[in-house]
């Protein structure tokens, strides 16, 4: 067989760079560059020489842009779940604040207390209507005078009348038979328990 010169397997390279010859055509020039440098060289340096198509070109940098536009996108829209779960948290706190924080004083009236001993214990029995959220107590004092008063919040007095369920008796304790002559229901501040104000300004609905 004749042997294939560097004249025609130069000829033959570009298109064996671009790989669109037959498997014949490959495996005869591989032999030759296998042997001769020279070509082998050439055929590398058409390899370094070849360049992405311009179409190619622009397809990647339009990947590239959707990319960046996909990622911008989910980051905005992570921002936005993020805000809207805080606020909406800040609502609901804002909204259970208003209900539930708020101490609204339960005014008295002598139809809706009673005073009852039981086991030697004091206890105020409220049979209001009102649904009462605690009550503030002032520990005896030496006079043997307790001072007592309900509080309520909106949450007991707009919503919770909506879920229907039977009243029970509702008893406070107020402290110990044996350590008080006298029981007062009024608002006062705790802070100023010692001011005669508190026992002006209460009504007196119990002596011993």
């Amino acid at each position: 067989m004749k042997k294939i010169t560097c004249e025609i397997i130069k000829d033959i390279l570009p298109l064996y760079v671009d790989d669109v010859v037959s498997a014949d055509t490959r495996t005869m020039v591989e032999e030759h560059l296998a042997e001769c440098e020279s070509c082998k060289k050439e055929a590398e340096a058409m390899r370094k020489s070849i360049k992405i198509p311009l179409h190619k070109t622009v397809e990647k940098e339009q990947a590239e842009v959707l990319h960046n536009l996909k990622k911008t996108f989910k980051n905005k829209k992570i921002r936005i779940s993020i805000i809207s779960v805080l606020a909406t948290a800040g609502v609901i706190a804002g909204v259970y604040s208003a209900l539930v924080l708020p101490k609204i004083y339960i005014p008295y009236e002598e139809k809706d207390f009673s005073i009852e001993i039981v086991d030697g214990n004091v206890y105020a029995n409220y049979k209001g209507t009102k649904e009462y959220d605690g009550s503030v107590t002032i520990n005896p004092t030496k006079e043997k005078k307790v001072a007592f008063y309900l509080y309520t919040n909106p949450w007991n007095t707009y919503i919770q009348p909506l879920f229907k369920r039977e009243k029970e008796e509702q008893l406070i304790y107020i402290g110990k038979a044996d350590e008080m002559k006298e029981i007062y229901y009024g608002e006062f501040d705790l802070v100023s328990e010692d001011n005669e104000a508190i026992w002006e300004n209460a009504e007196k609905i119990w002596i011993k």
